[in-house]
């Protein structure tokens, strides 16, 4: 059988994900039919992560500071890289020119503030006017209502009265009439009441006729009442249009000269107020594109980024991007964090690649789950992004190079004791969960400590091995 030699040693020691490993190597081998070193490693259980990780850079929300001036800037107030709260003065121009321009447009509508006023005046006075003859004709209208209302009262007065005179005197009548045709009374006497009979038929007569007169009259005095209130409506509303039209004058001229004034001020003081810039957000000051003593050319004075709510942008591999998701979990360490591990999520995963030499990569963008992490990062820094894809605890675990194949066989080759060396044997194992450094591997043959053969080369199964444990 062809001999090798494999030497263990606890010289040098490599830490991995999980535990600590010993490895041993060859380093003074006693027989001289050793030609190669090999490397082994005791066999024990980890806890393993497959996670892909990549860097990218803290990224915060950019809110442009418009120029809306054409004047020399004064001041700049800020530096890049400063901070700034939400209304710091970043920018101050010159307001000197829309001073003036205020200061005579004030003047201009002073003169015209004036002249409108003694025009006002005089309109004043026409609706003055206005109102003092619609007093006077709706007098006039209210006194043709009154005599209208009294004349045909008056007129339903004197027929009550009437008809109060009609029953009397039929009462009379009656009365007479009995006497008359009565026996106890004598003919002389008969022939008195006879002319009195004779005298109240013709009163009662003449009263039956007057109440029939007034009763034909009466619906003609209701319609003069009823028309003398119309022309009463009438007179109203037309002295109400008239007064509006001299009101809609006055109105007219204070719209003309107050209202478009205060409108014309209020675009050149808005021009004022806006030489000083302010910061509309709190963030981080960057591209400053203005100088002291210069015109600002560019539509941008700046940019802030808001790192209240800091994001992470990052780039990763096309082989690497299929197995990433919108709304996994990311782990996120910075310079600023240390060793602590910021919880983070995917929000968006471009579909669009750059090629760049043949290499092409994807860009995502990936949000803090806590906001107020934010105020511990700084804009551009590093970001040490990992994702977990899979966890598996308690697991045995050896280096990738331990792991052969063969016909599409996974195995490891391992060192068993025989007499005063040892003789390389095969198990069969299956692969599990890869970490950055270790891979899972299972099989009912494995046991704790058991020597596995890392980096074989050219040994396999029943090749037997010195071993020198120093």
């Amino acid at each position: 059988m062809k001999k090798k030699g494999l030497i263990i040693s606890s010289a040098v020691i490599i830490a991995l994900i999980g535990g600590t490993i010993t490895w041993a190597h060859g380093s003074s081998a006693r027989d001289d039919d050793i030609s190669d070193e090999l490397i082994a490693n005791k066999l024990v259980k980890h806890d393993l992560e497959n996670s892909i990780s990549f860097t990218g850079a803290v990224k915060g929300d950019v809110v442009s500071v418009g120029n809306v001036q054409n004047s020399v800037c004064k001041e700049v107030k800020v530096s890049d890289g400063d901070y700034v709260n939400a209304g710091d003065t970043l920018f101050v121009f010159d307001d000197t020119d829309l001073q003036k321009e205020y200061d005579k447009t004030l003047e201009k509508y002073n003169a015209e503030r004036e002249k409108a006023s003694l025009s006002s005046s005089a309109n004043k006075k026409s609706l003055q006017m206005v109102i003092d003859e619609e007093n006077s004709s709706l007098a006039q209208a209210q006194a043709k209502i009154n005599y209208a209302e009294r004349t045909l009262n008056d007129s339903l007065s004197k027929k009550d009265q009437l008809i109060i005179d009609r029953d009397s005197l039929t009462n009379q009548k009656e009365d007479l009439r009995q006497q008359i045709t009565s026996d106890d009374v004598s003919d002389t006497q008969k022939n008195l009441l006879s002319t009195d009979y004779a005298d109240i038929s013709e009163r009662l007569q003449n009263i039956i006729l007057k109440i029939t007169t007034i009763e034909d009259s009466i619906p003609e005095l209701e319609r003069n009442v009823a028309l003398a209130k119309e022309n009463y409506d009438n007179v109203k509303a037309e002295y109400e249009s008239k007064k509006a039209v001299e009101q809609n004058k006055i109105d007219s001229e204070k719209t003309q000269v107050f209202e478009i004034e205060q409108t014309d001020l209020d675009k050149i003081k808005n021009k004022i107020e806006s030489c000083i810039v302010t910061a509309p957000v709190s963030g981080i000051i960057s591209d400053i594109s203005v100088c002291k003593g210069a015109v600002a050319s560019d539509s941008v004075l700046a940019n802030i980024h808001n790192n209240s709510n800091c994001h992470i942008e990052a780039s990763i591999a096309e082989n690497k991007i299929v197995e990433l998701k919108k709304g996994m979990d990311v782990k996120i360490k910075t310079a600023t964090t240390g060793d602590e591990e910021v919880d983070g999520v995917i929000r968006s995963i471009s579909r669009y690649g750059n090629n760049n030499e043949n290499v092409v990569n994807y860009s995502l963008d990936i949000d803090l789950l806590d906001e107020t992490k934010s105020s511990e990062l700084m804009m551009n820094m590093t970001a040490n992004i990992r994702i977990v894809q899979d966890t598996v605890k308690d697991v045995y675990a050896v280096p990738y190079d331990a792991v052969l194949n063969e016909d599409g066989q996974d195995y490891i080759l391992t060192a068993k004791p025989l007499k005063d060396h040892y003789i390389l044997k095969r198990v069969y194992v299956e692969k599990g969960v890869n970490s950055n450094y270790l891979c899972e591997i299972s099989s009912e043959e494995l046991k704790e400590d058991m020597l596995v053969v890392i980096m074989p080369k050219d040994c396999d199964e029943n090749d037997e091995v010195n071993i020198d444990i120093e």
